[in-house]
Order: C-alpha cells, then sequence, then structure tokens
C-alpha cells in the first residue's frame, strides 16, 4: 500500500523551494589563530645543538693543545716533583717509573734498624708522607717496599720489614692503597760474597717511590 507524501515535505516540482535552499551561504571555515604557546620541542632542539657545537668545539681546541680530555689516566712524577721531595736536582735518567729509591740496613734475621738507621728510615717516611698528601690528587703515586733474604737472613724477616716500613708509611699519610709490597725471596749470592762480606752483615729493604706505568707525561 502506497503511504502519502507527507505534507511538510517538499515537491520534487517545486523549484521555488530548492532554489531558496541553494541561497542558503554555509560560510567560510574560521581560520585557526595562532598559538601564543612556546613549542618546546623546538627549543629543546635548539638548545641540544648548542651544547653540542661547544662540547664539540671545545674538544677540538683540547686536542689540537696535544690533551687528551677522555684519557682517565693520572699525571706521571715530574723532575720538579723530584727536587720536592729530595731537595735534589734529577738527572738525566730520571723517569716516572724510574723515579726515587732509597735503602735501609736492618739486623739481619730480625726487623729491627742497624744502627744509625731508624732516623734516616723515620726521616724518608715523613717526607714521603707529606709528599703523598700534597700531591696525590694531581699525581700518579705508588710507593714499592720490598726486602729479599740473603743466606744470613730469613724471608719471614724480610716479610716483617716490609710490613714495619708499611706501617710506618701509613702513619705518616701515605694512604695503605697506594703502597705496594713485593714477596721477599731467599737470594743466595754464596758464588759471588763470601760469609763474613760486609754486604752480607746487614739486611736491607728498599723504598720506591714512582708512578704507574701509561700515566700523562
Amino acid at each position: 500500500m502506497d503511504m502519502p507524501p507527507f505534507k511538510n515535505q517538499p515537491s520534487q516540482s517545486d523549484s521555488d523551494v530548492k532554489d531558496w535552499f541553494n541561497t542558503i551561504d554555509a560560510g567560510t571555515p574560521l581560520a585557526v589563530p595562532p598559538s601564543n604557546t612556546p613549542n618546546h620541542k623546538k627549543r629543546l632542539i635548539i638548545g641540544a645543538s648548542a651544547v653540542a657545537f661547544i662540547f664539540l668545539a671545545t674538544t677540538g681546541a683540547l686536542f689540537a693543545a696535544g690533551i687528551n680530555p677522555f684519557s682517565t689516566a693520572p699525571v706521571c712524577l715530574t723532575a720538579d716533583d723530584y727536587k720536592v721531595l729530595t731537595g735534589s736536582e734529577a738527572d738525566n735518567q730520571l723517569s716516572p717509573q724510574v723515579f726515587y729509591t732509597e735503602s735501609f740496613d736492618f739486623q739481619n734475621g730480625t726487623a729491627d734498624y742497624a744502627e744509625d738507621a731508624e732516623a734516616g728510615v723515620k726521616s724518608l717516611a715523613q717526607k714521603i708522607g707529606s709528599f703523598y698528601q700534597t700531591n696525590s690528587s694531581k699525581r700518579s703515586i705508588v710507593v714499592t717496599i720490598s726486602s729479599d733474604a740473603a743466606e744470613n737472613d730469613t724471608q719471614e724477616a724480610a716479610a716483617k720489614r716490609i710490613q714495619s716500613l708499611k706501617d710506618l708509611l701509613v702513619a705518616n699519610g701515605v694512604d695503605q692503597f697506594a703502597i705496594q709490597t713485593i714477596k721477599p725471596v731467599a737470594v743466595d749470592s754464596s758464588g759471588e760474597l763470601s760469609d763474613n762480606s760486609e754486604e752480607l752483615s746487614t739486611a736491607k729493604a728498599y723504598i720506591n717511590v714512582a708512578s704507574v706505568a701509561g700515566c700523562k707525561q
């Protein structure tokens, strides 16, 4: 059954109504006004680029001056440092790894100082301690202690001498982690020295101050 058309619906043949609808202006879309909010992403990119430029320029200048800013190696001891420690001028053979060594006499088979040796040991320990406290933050400083045992001596006594010297250095301000000790060994010099040789009348211990291998010159 056909439904009658709605009375309010315009007739397909009513051209006047169609023309009236076509005259209605839909309007022009409004333009979106520019935002006053800062563009944080753009500012971040510009800032990062500026920092990168400054970093590269500074790094290039340091390399041009012969300085490696990425090197973490500590600075070597120098001839000036040698004079500060010893009070004497360094010779041409000085190197950071062959810097300064001193020997001290002990009584054979003991950790007791030989005659007149104690004052020298304590004086040097004070100098090294003061030098270490002043320079360890800017210089590579490693203190090595050693003592071997000849025929009239024992390795046990040599180990005690090493420990005694280490304790003395620590007491005077040297960080224990900056001290290396070398395990004592028995030295057979019977083919070179007689039993009553002057060189065998006392035992020796050594204190060496140097920089680590690979330090920056």
